[in-house]
């Protein structure tokens, strides 16, 4: 090379190497050797910047630049030769190892110029697009979906492929907005490819997608518990069946709920200084029973009050349909529950303690209010 050149736009002079080669010699021949011996390369030595050159004076786009990779003297031409003679030689079996423009494309890097200097060095990748909501690859991984169910279909005893696409294992072909599926003409194959179609297109039952239909799809399906149509209907009200809700999980943070957590609190019940406890609280207490009693008394059941793991058996086997008498139990039950627990949760906060003929009471305000409201019945004292 002529005195005053470099190898590349960041690289060093000739009278740089010249001048110190006998400190830096040996390590770039070392180097060389190490990279003919095992064909690592490293990437910074292979690098290039990319540059955006204005092809106008008044730059207002994307367009009126002109993207120039920095390849000096005749390194574009060397390429240009070398990569013709790889690819005219590719499609032989004994030519070119295939993976070489593989491996060309998937181990090339690139970093950004910040404020003049080159920072970071990534690989290109494929997926979405940052920021791209409609990016061409979403419809590809979505028909990947649909590909992967016709391949299932197709391996199943009823799938019978069409005459002409047996061969080559064709099941369907996909245009730009349209799609034909293949397949032989009867019965059976019609209803394992609607089968599929179903499937696949994560609709509701008039096959229309709603965002309803996609989280239905995806969301884990618990087994359904015994109590659910008693505890939750149209005809409840919110804050009672939730309460009750947390009674059915034994989760009410009652005092002994609380210490087995490791809080500091006291442990014995306001109503009557026992122990509290979940079926101490609703059930053992004496006030809570006084209140049982007179609600049940109303309701024309003549039955005691144990536990509420056999409460709630009872409710569940005894209490059912939807009838008015089997709704205003369940609103009673419900509503019972609910005001034990505001009074408990009221004296534990230095609240003015009530009776239980109030808390009684106070039931029956609270039902009537809400049967009259659900079904315009005139608020008289027969009612």
């Amino acid at each position: 090379m002529v005195m005053g050149k470099s190898l590349g736009p960041d690289g060093l002079s000739i009278e740089f190497y010249k001048h110190h080669w006998e400190k830096i010699g040996r390590d770039i021949w070392e180097a060389f050797l190490y990279m003919f011996a095992t064909g690592d390369i490293p990437s910074r030595v292979n690098a290039t910047i990319l540059s955006l050159i204005p092809k106008v004076d008044h730059l207002s786009n994307v367009r009126d630049y002109r993207p120039i990779s920095c390849c000096n003297n005749l390194y574009i031409s060397d390429s240009v030769l070398m990569l013709q003679e790889v690819v005219q030689g590719y499609h032989k079996e004994n030519g070119v190892p295939k993976a070489v423009i593989k491996c060309c494309i998937t181990r090339a890097s690139f970093s950004l110029n910040l404020n003049g200097t080159l920072r970071g060095w990534f690989t290109s990748s494929r997926g979405l697009r940052q920021g791209d909501p409609i990016s061409s690859y979403l419809f590809i991984l979505v028909l990947e979906i649909f590909n992967g169910l016709m391949r299932k279909a197709s391996g199943t005893p009823r799938y019978t492929f069409h005459s002409k696409c047996r061969e080559l294992g064709i099941t369907h072909l996909s245009f730009a907005d349209d799609m034909i599926l293949l397949v032989s003409a009867n019965m059976d194959i019609f209803r394992v490819v609607k089968d599929t179609l179903s499937l696949f297109e994560f609709g509701d039952a008039d096959g229309v997608f709603t965002h309803r239909s996609l989280w239905e799809s995806l969301r884990h399906r618990p087994e359904r518990v015994p109590w659910l149509m008693w505890l939750w209907s149209r005809n409840g009200i919110p804050r009672h069946e939730f309460t009750s809700w947390m009674l059915f999980h034994c989760k009410l943070p009652t005092r002994g709920i609380l210490a087995s957590w490791g809080m500091q609190v006291k442990t014995t019940c306001v109503f009557c200084s026992c122990e509290e406890s979940q079926d101490h609280l609703f059930f053992h207490c004496v006030f809570s029973a006084q209140v049982w009693r007179l609600i049940l008394q109303r309701l024309g059941m003549c039955i005691g009050v144990s536990t509420w793991q056999v409460e709630r058996q009872w409710c569940i086997d005894n209490i059912g349909g939807r009838s008015f008498r089997t709704r205003l139990m369940q609103m009673s039950l419900m509503c019972t529950i609910y005001v034990i627990w505001q009074e408990r949760n009221s004296r534990v906060f230095g609240g003015n303690p009530v009776s239980a003929d109030f808390l009684f009471h106070k039931v029956l305000s609270i039902i009537h209010d809400r049967v009259c409201a659900r079904r315009g019945i005139k608020k008289t004292k027969t009612n």
